[in-house]
This record gives structure tokens, sequence and C-alpha cells, in this order.
């Protein structure tokens, strides 16, 4: 598990990624990033760097009720490419003890 979006915080904590082709469409995303969106992953930023909050925990930006992301469309690369109940997924989720 992530506790936050990955690519935003590789970004985030990696500022010379902004300069890798493989980052560019998150990039944009990332730099375009507002409101709650931004606010929780700076939170997160802050509060993991501190040792307050896991970075193996649930994904801030996830609403676990409805086990759906709250900001799907600002969602980074990794997330589009890792839909929830995909085969990429589901290996993750299994390998994470998450599902059976």
């Amino acid at each position: 598990m992530q506790g936050a979006p990955p690519d935003y915080v590789a970004l985030s904590l990696n500022p010379m990624f902004k300069d890798d082709p493989s980052f560019a469409e998150d990039v944009i995303r990332f730099e375009n990033l507002s409101g709650e969106p931004l606010h929780l992953l700076q939170e997160y930023l802050q509060q993991s760097s501190e040792g307050i909050t896991p970075t193996d925990g649930p994904c801030v930006w996830l609403d676990e009720k409805n086990e759906s992301c709250r900001f799907y469309e600002d969602r980074p690369s990794t997330c589009r490419v890792f839909e929830i109940n995909s085969p990429g997924c589901y290996y993750y989720r299994k390998q994470e003890g998450l599902v059976e």
C-alpha cells in the first residue's frame, strides 16, 4: 500500500524527476493540483516525514467507504494503470494480504 498518490510523492521528494520523460503526464497533473487533493498530499508528506503517518497505510485520497479515489480525475499514472479490480491491482493487493 501507499499512503498517498505514489507518483506525486515521488515528484515531491525528488524534484529531478520532473525532467524524466516517464513522468511527463504526472508533472502536468501534479502542477495543476489544488484545493483538498493538494492539501491532503502536503499534509501526508509532512506527517510521514515526521513519523506521524505511516507510509504503508491506505492512500489519503481513498474513500474507504466506497473503495474509490475521492479525486479520480487527478490520480497519477500508477493509479491509472492499476485500476481497481484489475489484474495488476489484484496482484499487489494479494501481496499485501488485502485479498486471498
